[in-house]
């Protein structure tokens, strides 16, 4: 096994690769730019973060006025001038933007100043039961993105160059369990392969690669651990940390995964609109949120800005990574309390506790025994296009059903196409099946359930 995993390292070009310094290899001017002054102000003080913060939104908020039709029309519609917005207090004049508004203004969203040969169509998951498409600049806002990402992971010891094994979304063709990616210096594992049956293989993969860090959800690093628990398989690894998000961490599973991987469960909060990141450090479990990124807003049920610790409310974010579709005010849908203590390691950063988002760690599960989690599921194409909403139902292993209410334009080539790229991630021995229905039920409290699971799985900690 170790040969034939590893065996393309041996082409020439794959050699190359590695001789490229990281920085280089990953990312443009943008990645080694916004690192170092992601570094050179970690440090900086309330009042200097606060400063770089309104800067930055001031630039945000004259660029959306002259440039994106939505927000001339808003400032114009409430008297608002630009030089109004000095800093992020002042955002409180401005009205919320959702998921909704979005959607029915998405052309009127996109900055006139850049071209479309630099947008990068993407979309979130859809745990509403219909996914938010819009748009970002290639390649500065991946470039930012993961600036930033790097910078938190530093805090337990990555180094950018590091060697990562990926368990998350990537569905590898043919019958590949693994694949290694030099110009990343990843372990890319396929998790909609993984069973019982070979769970060892992929933990021997871990250890034959040398992988520092596993960069998963914590749905599968708690299935990772169940099915080695059901081999009888010794699933502790060699790796300096567990970079888990986009899934809520429920009580106990924390400590579950660190015990049976040996290592240091490190978590963070991010979302696809990229507006706000906030990260745990080296020294708790407090999330860190970056004022260098974009402002942080937690309002109560009645839209009013929480300014107090203790207090849980909604995620609202105004990112400053997307030049094409700036969001600004927008409601997450996401939720959080404002932490009452500092944090020892001494940063000036909000700090963020009790940090819930719409990812629930829901799993399908396979005929085989294997699980899926519904974040891996988690499709950024544009298959979804046609659908107004969709839910997903099921009743017993090995088949899923998928309830659809089909929008304007779906027929039988958009019934293809996501048949085709869900089949992709599910496998085709999976029976899924498509219902066309008026509507999607709702619970008894009003809210969308992405997947009706009547299986029982368990991964471990109190939900």
């Amino acid at each position: 096994m170790t040969h034939a995993l590893f065996a393309p390292l041996k082409r020439p070009y794959r050699r190359l690769v590695g001789l490229i310094p990281y920085a280089w290899r990953f990312g443009g001017p943008t990645y080694r730019r916004t690192s170092a002054w992601v570094a050179a102000t970690d440090r900086e003080g309330a009042a200097g973060l606060q400063e770089l913060q309104d800067a930055s939104l001031r630039e945000l908020i004259g660029r959306a006025v002259q440039r994106v039709p939505f927000y001339a029309r808003l400032f114009a519609e409430h008297g608002i001038v630009p030089s109004g917005i000095t800093s992020a207090r002042d955002l409180s004049r401005l009205p919320f933007l959702d998921k909704e508004t979005v959607l029915a203004h998405r052309d009127d969203l996109c900055a006139t100043d850049i071209p479309r040969r630099s947008w990068v169509h993407t979309s979130t998951g859809g745990t509403s039961g219909r996914p938010l498409v819009f748009f970002a600049e290639r390649p500065v806002s991946r470039e930012r993105e993961w600036a930033f990402m790097h910078a938190q992971w530093r805090r337990v010891g990555y180094r950018p160059g590091a060697r990562i094994a990926a368990l998350r979304n990537h569905a590898l063709p043919g019958d590949r369990l693994f694949d290694y990616n030099p110009r990343t210096a990843t372990l890319v594992l396929d998790p909609f392969r993984l069973t019982p049956a070979n769970v060892a293989r992929y933990l021997q993969a871990m250890r034959e690669a040398r992988v520092e860090f596993l960069h998963t959800y914590p749905s599968a690093a708690a299935t990772l651990l169940r099915f080695a628990r059901e081999a009888g398989v010794d699933a502790r690894l060699p790796i300096r940390a567990i970079l888990a998000s986009s899934e809520n961490v429920y009580p106990g599973q924390r400590e579950a995964i660190e015990g049976g991987l040996g290592a240091r469960f490190f978590s963070w909060y991010g979302h696809s609109e990229q507006l706000v990141l906030a990260g745990e450090c080296e020294q708790g479990s407090l999330y860190h949120s970056f004022p260098q990124y974009g402002v942080l807003e937690l309002i109560d049920e009645a839209g009013r800005v929480i300014d107090r610790p203790g207090v849980r409310g909604e995620i609202v974010g105004t990112g400053f990574n997307n030049r094409v579709m700036p969001f600004i005010r927008y409601r997450t849908g996401d939720f959080a309390s404002y932490a009452a203590r500092p944090c020892p390691c001494g940063r000036a950063y909000p700090l963020l506790t009790e940090v819930s988002g719409r990812w629930q760690q829901e799993m399908i599960q396979r005929a085989d025994g294997g699980l899926i989690s519904m974040t891996a599921l988690n499709m950024h194409s544009d298959c979804f296009d046609a659908v107004r909403q969709f839910q997903f139902v099921q009743h017993e292993p090995g088949r899923l059903e998928l309830h659809l209410v089909p929008g304007p334009g779906f027929g039988d080539g958009q019934a293809a196409q996501l048949r085709r790229e869900l089949l992709a991630k599910l496998g085709h021995d999976m029976d899924l099946e498509f219902h066309l229905v008026d509507q999607i039920e709702k619970t008894a409290r009003g809210k969308h359930r992405f997947l009706v699971q009547h299986l029982s799985i368990d991964l471990g900690g109190e939900r």
